[in-house]
C-alpha cells in the first residue's frame, strides 16, 4: 500500500486541479452573467471562486508532496534513510526508521527510532497550507453571507409597494 502513496497524491493533484478550475470558471460565469445580479448571487460567485482557489492550492500542495514521496519510495542503493529526511542533516537522518504523509495540513514527516518525528520543510511550500486556510475561510464567509442576504430584499425592492407601485 505504501508504494502507491505517490500515485494517490498525484491523482489527487490532477483531480483537484480539474475541479478547482471548474469552480473558478463557474464563479466567473456567475459573476459576469448579464442582467441584474443580487448580492446573494455575487457572494455565491465569490464563494465558488474562493473554494476553487482553496482546492487548487491544496492540489498544488499534493503535487509538490508527491515528489518527495516518490523519492522516498524509490528503493535501491542509497535509499536508507529516505532522501527527503536527509535534508535536515545526516546526524538526525540516521535515526529515521520510517516516513509518513500528513494530509491536514499537508506535510512529509520522518519518524525517528526513539520516538517522535520531524517535518521536512521543503516537501510542501510554506504558503500552501496557510493560503488554503485563508481561501477556505473566505469561501465560507461568502457562502454564509450569500445565505444571509438571500432572503432579504434589495433596497430598490423595499421602495416599492406591495403591488409594485411606488409608496405614497
Amino acid at each position: 500500500m505504501r508504494s502507491s502513496m505517490w500515485l494517490v497524491l498525484f491523482a489527487g493533484f490532477l483531480a483537484g486541479a480539474a475541479v478547482a478550475l471548474a469552480l473558478v470558471v463557474r464563479g466567473i460565469m456567475l459573476g459576469v452573467r448579464r442582467g441584474r445580479r443580487s448580492r446573494s448571487e455575487l457572494l455565491r460567485a465569490v464563494a465558488s471562486m474562493a473554494f476553487g482557489a482553496a482546492l487548487g492550492m491544496y492540489a498544488w500542495g499534493m503535487g509538490c508532496l508527491s515528489l518527495p514521496v516518490m523519492d522516498a519510495e524509490s528503493g535501491g542503493t542509497d535509499s536508507a534513510p529516505p532522501g527527503p529526511c536527509r535534508e535536515v542533516g545526516m546526524d538526525k537522518a540516521t535515526h529515521v526508521k520510517n516516513y509518513g504523509v500528513g494530509l491536514l495540513p499537508l506535510r512529509f514527516e520522518c519518524e525517528l527510532d526513539e520516538g517522535g518525528s520531524y517535518t521536512v520543510p521543503s516537501a510542501v511550500p510554506a504558503y500552501v497550507n496557510s493560503s488554503t486556510a485563508v481561501f477556505i475561510l473566505m469561501a465560507v464567509a461568502a457562502a454564509v453571507g450569500s445565505a444571509a442576504v438571500k432572503d432579504r430584499k434589495e433596497p430598490a425592492d423595499l421602495d416599492e409597494g406591495a403591488n409594485g407601485s411606488p409608496p405614497g
